[in-house]
């Protein structure tokens, strides 16, 4: 009796080793060449999984070839797409953005220029001077158009929240880093002439991990 519930026991550990081994085989580590599944984002967690809508289930009369197939496809106010039961419709502004391979566009068509533990992209305002108030992030964030020419933002990966690029929101997030946060507040030009810099070095020292 004794022999089967080792056997049983040595079975169920090494199919639990299985799956871990299996679950972790399908994450692979960021880097420049990674290629996402092309298609639309309809949130933020959707982009994290790898999991977008992709075009063949997108019902639309553009040409998924063309290169402004997405800007076309989200100029209209709604976007349709089989979810494998039925038809659905979705306003265009309430996708998060979308994937062109190795390239991530928001929703607003800013390519998101550093994708890592803290992504960063620009927003150019003139092109968005036509609202008073315009969206630029995905989680609820505003912004006056008539301010600056550009703005900058970062997407901390890790609680899916966006903020305004500056010394406040990345010093809030390299805090988790603890020897790198040790060296940021000994170094007395952290400011903003040194921000990108510890943007790349946490995104170094804090990989990013996608499904594939």
């Amino acid at each position: 009796m004794v022999s089967k519930l080792k056997a049983v026991l040595l079975i169920w550990i090494s199919f639990s080793v299985f799956c871990l081994a299996q679950t972790d085989d399908k994450l692979v580590e960021y880097s420049p060449d990674f290629t996402f599944k092309e298609g639309l984002y309809l949130t933020f967690n959707a982009w994290k999984q790898n999991d977008p809508i992709a075009i063949r289930d997108i019902v639309t009369d553009f040409d998924p070839k063309s290169k402004r197939f997405f800007i076309n496809l989200l100029s209209k106010r709604y976007v349709t797409y089989f979810d494998g039961k039925r038809n659905r419709e979705i306003e265009s502004k309430e996708f998060f953005g979308y994937s062109r391979g190795k390239k991530i566009y928001t929703v607003d068509h800013y390519p998101i220029q550093i994708i890592g533990s803290i992504c960063h992209y620009t927003v150019d305002l003139n092109k968005t001077a036509r609202q008073q108030l315009t969206r630029y992030a995905f989680f609820g964030i505003f912004a006056r158009t008539n301010t600056e020419q550009l703005k900058s933002y970062i997407i901390d990966f890790e609680k899916n929240s966006s903020y305004h690029f500056n010394t406040k929101s990345i010093e809030f997030i390299i805090k988790r880093d603890k020897e790198l946060y040790k060296k940021y507040k000994k170094d007395r030009r952290r400011k903003k002439t040194k921000m990108h810099q510890y943007l790349l070095e946490y995104n170094e020292r804090n990989p990013l991990y996608f499904p594939k």
